[in-house]
């Protein structure tokens, strides 16, 4: 009777246990789901200075005035840390010192033109949100959402920004190319002009995990045939051969992309003898292999892969910059590799 007992005790004494921890545990994860966190921002325009605070979501900015500086602050959080911010300004550039928690980036009484801008989380509260924003840029329209760190503008087209959204969002989920009635109009939510470095994004210090992969799968294109004649055919022949005459038929073709992007894009020469031999591009023209391609002609392999590129069929998107791939340390390549296409022994990159 009494090992009954004690039985019994003990069952009690465990279901006690069992209830308190339930309680102690229901309690924890009532916390962890009762914290929140909000964010304000207000901008400074031209002739017009600070705004008022807007909340999560609204736009600051408006009537197409220039907006000079802004702020951003965390409101409300149950998370320990920080908005962290920074602006391009007119004439300056990226600014190299970053400012937080409601501090002002920009300037204020100068009458420069913020161009572009970088907002990120910091701490604990980048485990449990993410950080999206959009901006408004002169005669673009609201551009496209980014998120967490990521350049958002423009650099290098002198236009000013008249507008900002953000808002935070719980971690992974997905913000709406429409937003509080605002569509975004561009594909892209920053465009820079190909001499402009883009900016490092702090943010993936602290979550290498999220840092997206810069390489990219061949894009198989068919563009719009380029005319060239007898002799511009022989001279590309001659660079692609030079360049990649040991690589696949697709990597040869991914060559002749590249001296064609270059001819479509208008920034090396007006026509193919001028992309050829423009200055510290294609060092081969110096070599005696590509003074007797011209001379004696290529095998037909290149000369094929030539005419698939010439009639439009293009592997690496828009790229116009190629390296060998033993020229770079993939796992530590340089900010002027931001998108990249590995073809063979090639990295064809943006």
């Amino acid at each position: 009777m009494a090992m009954h007992k004690r039985r019994r005790v003990y069952a009690v004494l465990a279901a006690m246990l069992i209830f308190i921890c339930s309680l102690h545990t229901g309690a924890l994860h009532a916390d962890a789901a009762t914290k929140t966190a909000s964010i304000k921002f207000r901008t400074y325009l031209q002739n017009t200075g600070w705004q008022a605070w807007k909340g999560n979501g609204s736009a600051a900015g408006g009537d197409s005035l220039r907006m000079e500086a802004f702020q951003v602050k965390l409101v409300n959080s149950g998370y320990k840390g920080s908005v962290v911010y920074r602006a391009h300004v007119q004439g300056t550039g990226w600014q190299k010192t970053w400012s937080k928690d409601g501090k002002l980036a920009g300037t204020t009484g100068k009458s420069l033109r913020l161009e572009a801008v970088q907002i990120y989380l910091s701490g604990e509260i980048s485990n449990y949100y993410d950080l999206y924003y959009r901006v408004n840029a002169k005669g673009l329209g609201w551009m496209k959402w980014v998120k967490n760190g990521n350049p958002a503008g423009t650099v290098g087209y002198g236009r000013r920004l008249t507008g900002i959204q953000i808002r935070l969002v719980k971690k992974g989920a997905a913000t709406a190319n429409s937003y509080k009635g605002v569509k975004s109009v561009t594909k892209s939510g920053f465009v820079k002009k190909e001499d402009n470095k883009t900016p490092l994004n702090p943010y993936y210090e602290e979550h290498p995990e999220e840092n997206p992969s810069r390489e990219r799968t061949i894009k198989r294109e068919q563009l719009e045939p380029v005319t060239l004649t007898a002799k511009e055919f022989d001279l590309l022949a001659a660079v692609v051969y030079c360049e990649a005459g040991g690589e696949i038929m697709n990597g040869q073709v991914a060559m002749a992309n590249i001296v064609l992007n270059r001819l479509r894009s208008g920034n090396y020469g007006k026509n193919l003898h001028d992309v050829v031999y423009a200055p510290y591009q294609f060092s081969v023209v110096s070599l005696e292999k590509f003074k007797d391609a011209l001379k004696n002609g290529v095998p037909q392999n290149t000369r094929i892969a030539c005419r698939r590129a010439v009639n439009g069929l293009n592997f690496i998107r828009d790229y116009v910059n190629v390296r060998p791939t033993w020229y770079y340390d993939l796992n530590k390549l340089p900010d002027s590799v931001h998108e990249y296409i590995i073809l063979g022994n090639i990295i064809f990159f943006k």
